[in-house]
């Protein structure tokens, strides 16, 4: 990812201190040359792990059945299901105190009306 954000800024793909231009010039085949370099070593030092991250994502992220995205969204977001889990888990933190008295009453009672 740093190379990739390297590129996005203009920086030159240089590996930490090396004797390298200050910015990247995709007209220079040099330069494309290094890039495909430096891209090259990245795949070669971990063989499949492009088909792992992207099969995986496929897989398990994008999948309908698993619920985790909201699929009628034009961007990435939280399943609807999700969404709606994450806003209740908030309410009951926000909520704790008042929750944990009233289930303590009604705890309570029970106990009495079971002796």
């Amino acid at each position: 990812m740093a190379l990739i954000d390297a590129i996005d800024r203009g920086d030159y793909p240089a590996k930490q201190g090396e004797e390298v231009p200050d910015w990247f010039d995709e007209d220079d085949f040099e330069h494309l040359q290094h890039l495909h370099t430096r891209l090259k070593g990245i795949i070669d030092s971990a063989p499949g792990f492009m088909g792992r991250i992207v099969g995986g994502f496929c897989a398990v992220i994008l999948n309908p059945k698993n619920n985790l995205i909201d699929m009628e969204d034009d961007c990435l977001s939280l399943h609807p299901r999700l969404d709606e889990a994450q806003r209740l888990l908030s309410w009951v933190e926000e909520n704790r105190q008042e929750l944990l008295a009233e289930f303590r009453a009604v705890s309570d009672e029970e106990e009495k009306e079971a002796a």
